[in-house]
């Protein structure tokens, strides 16, 4: 893997790492910390190391990786990533509170959409960028509240989406390629990704921003 950090802190709990990376075979080792990989770039083509499935990976995209797990991806083109390295104690320590066993209970997640951990990853980031000024009190506050964020994954209930699926985005954007020559109109791509023509562009374009129409 040839990759740059561009930042990084350490506190008794928590790790965050900025990174780029190039655009080859990603292979994450097992390590003793979980880790949540929060996506940065706008849309990147990868393939799955262990299913060989294709998947279009956007900003916001977060995987999960429980201590002592491996996982990794094949990317296209160049891409920025946020990884945080998340203690286990730090789990325990929060499901202890709520008397859960989170370590236990966490799994692989891929392709999670979390408002709150891509926060907290931001507001981690942002202070190493900084130099630490809040101290490694303040790592380990956000470092908690992501903990709590990974054991409520597991009770949050499924949501009704808000936005095209991989394989939605991946049918639409197969079609055009293959029918640049042809008439492509808002109706025949809506039912190649089988939604209504008013959700295939605000999704579309929260996708890719850019228009469907202008792509």
């Amino acid at each position: 893997m040839r990759a740059r950090s561009s930042s990084a802190s350490t506190s008794a709990g928590a790790t965050a790492a900025a990174r780029r990376t190039e655009p080859d075979a990603v292979a994450l080792e097992p390590i003793g910390d979980h880790r949540i990989i929060i996506h940065l770039s706008r849309a990147t083509r990868s393939f799955c190391l262990e299913t060989g499935e294709q998947f279009l990976r956007q900003a916001g995209d977060i995987d999960v990786v429980p201590s002592g797990a491996i996982g990794g991806f094949v990317a296209e083109t160049p891409y920025q990533s946020l990884q945080i390295r998340l203690a286990p104690s730090m789990l325990d320590h929060a499901a202890s509170r709520s008397r859960q066993l989170a370590s236990a209970r966490l799994a692989h997640h891929h392709m999670l959409r979390n408002d709150r951990i891509v926060l907290l990853g931001q507001a981690l980031e942002s202070d190493v960028k900084a130099g630490s000024p809040s101290g490694p009190l303040f790592a380990e506050n956000v470092g908690m509240a992501l903990a709590v964020e990974l054991i409520n994954l597991a009770n949050d209930p499924p949501g009704e989406a808000i936005r095209l699926s991989n394989a939605q985005l991946q049918r639409v954007l197969a079609y055009i390629d293959a029918n640049l020559d042809q008439p492509l109109t808002i109706d025949i791509l809506s039912r190649e990704a089988g939604v209504s023509s008013s959700h295939l562009r605000t999704w579309f374009k929260a996708a890719m921003d850019i228009t469907i129409h202008r792509y």
